[in-house]
């Protein structure tokens, strides 16, 4: 089909899809690597195939392509920067489409009112001078805002372009019939079409979508062998995308010299009057390749040489929403799992510190620590809640006890209906926790420790089953009721902490003070929980009163030991040393051995303690005794816990210090006695 007569081009715009995963990466890229700097340039691709006329965003827009990017950035720029369009020898594969820069405001109001007309005039400029060197590009500019508490991106959207000067018509279209130039059209539809493949020789790309053609076709002006062809993503024949205007104006500016061959890139004629006649090659999606020849109403003598565009070279816009509105706005919560929102809404915080106060912080080191919780009441609970808010992704539960009426109240991961259907602590805690972050890894176990004092505790599957869950966490946090049932955790820490970093941690309670100690290992290692001790530990719970029986503490105690606790592990994390750090300065200040707090004056205070040489839970003595018998000594120990006094040597101790202090008193007196045969 031929036509012919001088008819009006039109234009279509450029549709955006900005697909979820383009800001998915945005916000990463915002809270990882770009966080407090604003306005920086960074360069970006979209993809731009086929009909429908749309440019498509996604993850991989941010990933370093071979560009022609006609970037507008006069900053320094984050990332890799893309290639100058006016130096570069090899035009981008046809389907980037387009390439440019993002601009990501750091506050609401930087974003309201940036100067938009500013960066689409740069990238205008760099368009100018690709167009003038046979580079076809097509810049795209983009201003964003990311809200990350609400998952909402604000963003401004446009693909600057270049229109010549004068009048530009179409002064006749004819179906492509050439073989040879159908068979090169078939080649680079194909190559556009997988991204970009290697071009078979004979075809050249002058850039974004456009190609330069072998033809025999006997129609071209003046018996030109080539001509070159633009890949239209627009749908309707005879409408051309936003694209095409500056191909129009890259063959209006080309002076025979640009495309480094020493010819003109399409087939060109002089027609009177200063007017230029260019025949090009247009191919829409699902139709007849045309030759359009395009009639300039003067020739581009007079701004060729021009540093920049002139003034009515200027015709770029913002694309506009359902509202008329330059600033479209996604709501991406909308479209994302709960379960991804979640996660990210995690460590949001944790990296907003990174920002500003601790640049150096490594959450991860934290976050990827395995927790035993050995007690899943007050004190567990909110060294629970604590952790969640570090981002701590797996804690394990254990107690053998249930959800009471009492509870609800003081233990922040219960509520009352758990108390009324008598649900196990340790499962229902677990339950909550993954309630608050999801992606939790919560297991939990309803068992009973075995207590030295406590014959009727004694079980080999609780043993077998206890020494299984320390071996496979990094930190065991004791927070049971009494003295007596941290012993055998303590013991187990002590007795791995010889082969592998692990750390043990206690916090205790009393009415309005409390202690946090941490049992360190390596040549850091100090003072376990019973290493004050001058007896060892026993049923602490009988003939007791109620008072004496529950953990009657002033309410507000646990939560604050809990959080010293968390801090407390959270700093050694930071430390370069980890669990063998001593009381020095950590990434997060000091990590002393333990520190005890008094409500009634509102005092804090750090303790270092060496480690006793006859305790009864870390001494070496005891150690090498569970590790000769094992199964059998515990038994011993549960059964009569004076064993632990014999073999740490704390009877032996006790005994010398009793006759020490007996020798003493009979000097005391025979001096007495001297003193009264004087008188």
């Amino acid at each position: 089909m031929e036509s012919s007569g001088t008819t009006k081009l039109s234009f279509c715009s450029y549709g955006a899809v900005v697909d979820p995963t383009f800001w998915q990466e945005l916000a990463r890229k915002k809270l990882d690597e770009w966080k407090l700097d604003g306005d920086l340039a960074t360069p970006i691709t979209a993809d731009i195939l086929f009909a429908p006329s749309k440019a498509n965003f996604s993850y991989k827009s941010f990933t370093p392509r071979t560009t022609n990017s006609a970037d507008p950035s006069d900053g320094k720029a984050k990332g890799t920067t893309s290639t100058s369009s006016s130096s570069s020898s090899t035009p981008p594969p046809s389907g980037i489409g387009a390439a440019g820069t993002l601009r990501n405001m750091s506050t609401i109001e930087e974003f309201k009112r940036y100067d938009r007309q500013d960066l689409l005039d740069a990238a205008q400029k760099k368009l100018w001078g690709a167009l003038k060197a046979g580079e076809l590009v097509q810049p795209c500019v983009l201003v964003s805002f990311a809200d990350l508490k609400k998952y909402h991106f604000f963003y401004t959207l446009g693909f600057p372009y270049i229109k010549p000067t004068c009048g530009v018509d179409v002064a006749a279209t004819e179906d492509v019939t050439d073989p040879t130039l159908l068979s090169q059209i078939g080649k680079v539809t194909a190559s556009a079409s997988s991204g970009g493949s290697p071009l078979p020789d004979g075809i050249r790309p002058l850039g974004a979508r456009s190609y330069c053609c072998q033809t025999t076709w006997d129609v071209l002006f003046g018996g030109a062998k080539e001509v070159a062809v633009y890949l239209d993503s627009g749908d309707q024949t005879g409408v051309y995308d936003v694209g095409f205007r500056n191909f129009l104006t890259m063959l209006w500016l080309d002076d025979g010299g640009g495309s480094g061959s020493g010819s003109y890139l399409s087939p060109r004629k002089e027609d009177g009057a200063d007017k230029v006649e260019v025949q090009c090659c247009v191919v829409q999606k699902g139709k007849t390749p045309q030759l359009v020849t395009i009639r300039y109403a003067s020739s581009s003598e007079s701004v060729r040489g021009a540093a920049q565009p002139p003034p009515k070279a200027f015709a770029a816009g913002w694309l506009k929403n359902e509202q008329n509105s330059v600033v479209r706005m996604v709501d991406l919560a909308q479209w994302l799992d709960p379960g991804a929102i979640a996660k990210s809404a995690v460590d949001l915080n944790i990296k907003l510190m990174k920002w500003r106060l601790v640049p150096d912080l490594e959450p991860e080191k934290i976050q990827n620590l395995r927790f035993l919780m050995l007690g899943s009441g007050t004190l567990g609970c909110a060294i629970a809640r604590n952790l969640l808010g570090w981002g701590v992704r797996h804690i394990t539960f254990l107690d053998s006890s249930i959800v009471n009426m009492s509870n609800p109240v003081r233990q922040s991961l219960f509520t009352h209906r758990d108390a009324v259907e008598r649900r196990g602590k340790a499962e229902c805690a677990a339950q909550r926790a993954k309630d608050v972050m999801p992606e939790l890894e919560a297991a939990h176990h309803h068992l009973e420790i075995p207590m030295p004092g406590h014959p009727a505790s004694f079980s080999e599957e609780s043993i077998a089953k206890l020494e299984s869950l320390v071996d496979s966490h990094d930190v065991v946090c004791m927070l049971t009721d009494s003295r007596e049932s941290r012993w055998l955790p303590s013991l187990l820490v002590a007795d791995r902490q010889k082969t592998r970093p692990i750390l043990g941690l206690t916090v205790a309670l009393g009415f309005d003070s409390f202690v946090v100690m941490t049992q360190t290992c390596g040549n850091a290692q100090r003072a376990c929980y019973f290493c004050n001790d001058v007896s060892a530990p026993t049923d602490s719970l009988k003939e007791r009163t109620l008072d004496r029986q529950c953990t009657v503490v002033r309410p507000g105690v646990s939560g604050i030991a809990s959080a010293l606790a968390v801090e407390l592990v959270a700093a050694m994390s930071q430390h370069a040393d980890g669990f063998q750090a001593r009381a020095n300065e950590s990434l997060l200040g000091q990590v002393p051995n333990q520190i005890r707090g008094y409500l009634s004056d509102y005092r804090l205070v750090p303790i270092e303690t060496e480690p006793f040489k006859h305790c009864v839970c870390c001494s070496d003595p005891i150690i090498e005794a569970y590790r000769k018998d094992g199964l059998g000594f515990v038994k011993k120990c549960v059964a009569d816990n004076r064993i632990l006094e014999e073999i740490s040597g704390l009877n032996g101790m006790k005994s010398t210090v009793e006759a020490q202090a007996l020798e003493a008193i009979d000097l005391e007196l025979d001096e007495e006695d001297e003193d009264l045969c004087v008188l």
